[in-house]
């Protein structure tokens, strides 16, 4: 859930705005009325501010000692919970996400790093307040909007000290109380997957180029924003998710502008040094004349190492059981990304095991059955499954044929959806 406030003085303006009387405002049927706060609930915007201003009015520009914290009348709140937790939500259900929110807006006070007061809670419930549901949005995720008074009922001045912060602690500790994923949670969890997106980009790239980089990003639907120098080089750059952005140094530093080319010399550092060998091979001498033979000495026989025993930078370890045996294996972030795609474990009870299935495929530890690879069928005597890696298809064709199969062999589970119910006016 994302919430946001600051204070305003234009809250005569705002107050039209969030009621659907504003001329930015194109779709006024698809706004709701949830609650207001010490007012009666059919009183127009104008008649919401003058209420609010008559509050305020004997503070402002009289010199007493709460006149400059109230030259901003009102204080505007949005909150935006997630829409796959508000399915079928009612009037009374936002009105008690605001008074949730509210509560736990009011329960905060800050300190300093001395562990001084820095900013008093403050008491946005007992305050008059216009709260309104908004389903108008471009991305079409409903919020709410409120306008709440500076002074409270009992004449105390609702701070806006460090206002940012304290909305989104109150959101994340509403979200924590309700089960729900904080704002802060998704933002990990979008960092991670943009990191592999990054990084399989990387992979696929036949040579280092920034321009094939830039484009191949935004052939994926995300918007990139590059900051460069007054030379054209490039600084830094972010990524457009949705209604969040993130720099690429948050993201991980290995994607940061100047350590790309080197991420992706890591990620191609065997076909590299291939290359690299190749090309300083000499000519070969002249035989020199034969000498006697000695006698042959047998060498011990070196047994190969299994492919993706080591640990690589960036990468997922897994943990197998293979029938009796446990295998453990570090799968390439770019891999890594193919098996969870479509996977997420919110919808998805078992979206490990259907991961682990597509690894384990991959490693070629198991075979799927006869009845899934087509062999075995009609009257020939073939008892060869056609399944397995085709010497010329690369890893990540393979990896992609390898989850499609886990998919076909291990069905998802959905998870139960709560219940919810209709919305009413």
């Amino acid at each position: 859930m994302v919430a946001h406030a600051t204070s305003v003085g234009y809250g005569a303006n705002i107050l039209n705005y969030i009621d659907g009387q504003s001329k930015n405002k194109k779709e006024p049927d698809k706004i709701h009325f949830v609650c207001n706060q010490f007012l009666p609930a059919s009183l127009s915007p104008a008649g919401i501010f003058q209420s609010m201003e008559n509050d305020t009015a004997m503070y402002r520009g009289t010199g007493h000692k709460l006149s400059k914290a109230i030259k901003r009348s009102v204080l505007k709140f949005e909150i935006s919970p997630s829409p796959k937790y508000i399915k079928g939500w009612g009037r009374e259900d936002w009105q008690q996400l605001w008074e949730d929110y509210a509560r736990e807006f009011d329960g905060q006070t800050l300190f300093d790093m001395k562990g001084n007061v820095k900013s008093l809670p403050t008491n946005i419930l007992g305050s008059k307040a216009a709260v309104r549901l908004h389903l108008d949005s471009k991305s079409g995720v409903p919020h709410i909007h409120a306008v709440v008074c500076r002074v409270d009922r009992e004449g105390h001045t609702n701070n806006s000290h460090e206002i940012l912060e304290r909305s989104q602690n109150a959101a994340d500790i509403v979200a924590i109380k309700r089960g729900w994923q904080t704002a802060r949670e998704k933002g990990e969890e979008n960092k991670k997957m943009l990191f592999n997106l990054c990084c399989g980009i990387l992979y696929r790239m036949p040579r280092w180029d920034w321009d094939d980089y830039k484009s191949a990003i935004e052939s994926q639907g995300f918007t990139l924003k590059v900051n460069q120098d007054t030379d054209d080089i490039v600084r830094g750059y972010s990524i457009k998710m949705g209604n969040s952005t993130y720099r690429s140094s948050k993201i991980h530093s290995s994607i940061k502008p100047s350590q790309l080319e080197t991420t992706w010399k890591k990620l191609h550092a065997k076909r590299l040094a291939e290359e690299t060998a190749k090309a300083t091979v000499k000519k070969p001498h002249p035989a020199p004349s034969p000498k006697p033979q000695a006698t042959p000495v047998t060498k011990p026989v070196v047994t190969a190492e299994p492919p993706y025993t080591r640990i690589v930078r960036p990468c997922a370890q897994y943990d197998l059981q293979i029938g009796d045996k446990s295998v453990t294996r570090y799968i390439p972030a770019h891999l890594h990304h193919i098996f969870w795609e479509d996977l997420d474990p919110k919808e998805i009870d078992n979206a490990n095991e259907i991961a682990d299935k597509a690894c384990a495929l991959f490693l070629q530890l198991v075979v799927p059955p006869n009845d899934y690879t087509g062999s075995g069928g009609g009257g020939g005597s073939n008892d060869q499954s056609p399944w397995g890696r085709d010497p010329r298809e690369d890893e990540i064709a393979w990896a992609r044929r390898c989850a499609a199969m886990a998919h076909r062999l291990v069905p998802a589970r959905k998870s139960s959806p709560k219940t919810t119910r209709g919305y009413h006016r």
